[in-house]
């Protein structure tokens, strides 16, 4: 055997060089990058972490660009479309730990690679190669969607990037999607929250000379019937709806021979990717549908093998012959935006989309949003994962932040200190986009490592200290002895004492079903108001890994489902369950609300701020079952839960005070 040569330390960064499209090689200068690391058979390409770039040149404003109007043609019918899911925070926090409790992912291979190198190492060495590969190719087209954070980024860090990236979309060559500022898992939150996260998204285009386009696609492929909705009420127009989830809901042979495009809450609706029925006489090939980081990253590693891989420009000349392939097959590259504009100039008829449930574009491998909202990870490091601690945080986070602002506001009219004010003004406006990166997506869902998910709780424990203690010192300057704060009413009023809950406890109205495995388990029925309970469940420390499994069941009374969408808070919509053909017997439904029905009378409402778990449904199984997957087997928790009987207006009442828009008292 060989002698092991010692680990590389990366005493000097590196330098990537990006000179343009037309000198790809220079891109992945191997040597300058790269060690390799012999251990045994075992042969590893360790590289250092990307450089922190030069600070970009002084701002000197820049153009929005008007991309032409796109040749349509009526008489065309096979057509070619992509889309690229950027994601710059795919491993939110780095790679490099904590230097504490949380080690490198990788480890030596990993040291030096934080939220910043990695974030530098999918602008250089995934993103730029696909940019420069549409500059060097003016005929071919697509559609590129990220988080509006990465757009920020590479203004700061990658200006160059920024700009070639400008000049495609002035083109018309490729049309960029974005919906929300971070990649966060909205359809978890209130519905107000995606629309700041989108109101800041459209400030961040127009800051940087982007024109967005009008289709939607997200993180996780999050989609429902609420978002189209949303979607439609935020000026978009375009929704596509993944194609898995689509068949998750609606079969195997619905996806199969789905429509080339649907009407869906006064806009347009396309489920991709994949073929449609031929009867519609439209052919389209999807020549990409999936993490645009992979297309040109050596043996399609992910960024969390960033410190073992970069661009390949093997992928690169792969790429080239695919899409030049479909073209000398009669495909016409075409944005997803024209494609629509082509079926519209054809006349193609455009079906009603079916019922749809919320839910994520790969459900068959992740219980639909179950994976991010309670079902462990699929990683072999996804032990350390904390579903609800990391859900419910983000829920509490948030409303005290709301808040802050709505009694910062009070207390301006009542003339507290203007500069005290301003201050809080200012913290405010980060912690909002401090709360959507806490909320993004890969803390909790398929594989977070340790220092994702810590990433998201620290945060949240940043956020809700950081609003509650300007709280307390508002309540200072202004002489109150307590505060409750309406953030359904947007008002503050002062109080003299807090008021303590003298509920009754009763006995249980409802038989539920908990299963605390090995745990001590404490169950506490409450009476609210008539007709009006509280569950409390306490969950006593477990004594080993498999104590980490908690569920609650209940009965349900018929095979009706009543829930209320997410981004949807005006209405509790009623669907029979034979409504939808379930690929797998169940589906996951995130309840932003908490609220689902258990028959027409009789309604339950979780807490999300205790327990934000998915609700399982099934057409088979007469329960709504709330199972949590990934609670740390040595730690305590409280679950709470309403049941509400009465009609469905009166039970969404109480979801909006319980969850949506509660009231706060300090």
């Amino acid at each position: 055997m060989p002698p092991v040569p010692p680990r590389p330390r990366c005493s000097r960064p590196r330098r990537v060089l990006l000179r343009g499209p037309h000198h790809r090689a220079s891109r992945r200068p191997q040597a300058a990058r790269a060690a390799l690391l012999l251990t045994g058979p075992v042969l590893l390409l360790a590289a250092c972490p990307p450089p922190a770039p030069e600070p970009p040149p002084e701002e000197h404003g820049c153009e929005m660009p008007t991309p032409p109007a796109p040749e349509i043609d009526p008489s065309r019918t096979k057509f070619t479309v992509n889309l690229f899911h950027f994601n710059i925070q795919y491993v939110v926090g780095g790679l490099e730990g904590n230097g504490d409790d949380i080690g490198p992912f990788c480890g030596d291979p990993c040291v030096g690679w934080d939220n910043d190198a990695v974030e530098d190492w999918i602008i250089q060495e995934s993103f730029a190669p696909v940019v420069d590969f549409y500059l060097e190719h003016p005929q071919w087209k697509a559609t590129f969607e990220m988080q509006a954070y990465m757009v920020e980024v590479m203004a700061k860090r990658h200006p160059e990037v920024l700009s070639k990236l400008r000049t495609l979309a002035g083109r018309g060559q490729v049309e960029i999607a974005s919906l929300h500022y971070a990649d966060q898992l909205f359809l978890a939150y209130p519905r107000r929250d995606l629309a700041r996260s989108t109101r800041l998204t459209r400030e961040v285009f127009d800051a940087h000379c982007l024109p967005l386009s009008g289709v939607v696609f997200n993180q996780e492929g999050q989609a429902g019937e609420g978002w189209m909705r949303y979607l439609v009420e935020e000026g978009y127009e375009i929704g596509i709806f993944p194609k898995n989830l689509f068949k998750y809901v609606r079969g195997p042979e619905a996806e199969r021979t789905k429509a080339p495009w649907y009407a869906a809450q006064g806009g347009t609706m396309i489920v991709g990717p994949g073929g449609v029925d031929p009867a519609s006489g439209i052919d389209v090939a999807w020549s990409f549908f999936d993490d645009g980081e992979l297309l040109m990253v050596e043996g399609e590693l992910n960024p969390y093998f960033a410190p073992l891989a970069g661009f390949s420009e093997a992928r690169y000349d792969e790429w080239e012959a695919k899409l030049q392939g479909l073209e000398d097959a009669g495909y016409t590259s075409v944005t997803i935006t024209e494609y629509v504009r082509h079926l519209e100039a054809r006349g193609t008829p455009k079906p009603e989309a079916p019922p749809l449930l919320d839910g994520t574009w790969q459900p068959q491998s992740t219980d639909s949003i179950h994976r991010w909202l309670g079902g462990m990870g699929q990683g072999p490091w996804s032990g350390t994962e904390q579903d609800n601690a990391v859900r419910s945080g983000n829920y509490e986070a948030r409303h005290w932040l709301e808040a802050l602002e709505i009694y910062a506001e009070a207390a301006r009219s009542r003339g507290a200190d203007p500069k005290a004010l301003d201050a809080i003004d200012k913290w405010v406006e980060g912690a909002w986009k401090d709360l959507f990166n806490a909320m993004v997506s890969d803390s909790t869902g398929v594989n977070p490592w340790a220092m994702e998910t810590r990433f998201s709780l620290d945060l949240n424990e940043a956020l809700r200290t950081g609003a509650t203690e300007r709280i307390d010192r508002l309540r200072a300057l202004l002489d109150d002895a307590h505060v409750e704060i309406d953030l359904a009413a947007h008002t503050a009023r002062p109080l003299d004492t807090l008021p303590v809950e003298d509920a009754p406890e009763v006995e249980a109205p409802l038989a539920v079903e908990i299963d605390g495995g090995a745990r001590t388990v404490t169950t506490t029925w409450t009476q609210i108001a008539p007709g009006h309970h509280r569950l409390r469940i306490d969950f006593g420390p477990g004594s080993a890994e498999g104590d980490r499994t908690l569920s609650a069941r209940f009965p349900t009374a018929d095979d009706t489902l009543r829930y209320v969408p997410g981004l949807v808070e005006d209405a509790v919509v009623t669907r029979p369950l034979s409504d939808f053909v379930f690929e797998r017997g169940e589906a996951w439904l995130p309840l932003p609300s908490g609220l689902i029905g258990l028959r027409p009378d009789l309604w339950v409402v979780k807490h999300a701020r205790t327990n934000h778990i998915a609700a399982r449904i099934s057409p088979d199984d007469p329960f709504v079952e709330f199972r949590d997957e990934t609670q740390p087997a040595e730690a305590a928790v409280r679950w709470t839960f309403d049941l509400v009987q009465g009609s469905a207006d009166e039970a969404l009442e109480w979801a909006r005070a319980i969850n949506l828009a509660p009231t706060l008292r300090r």
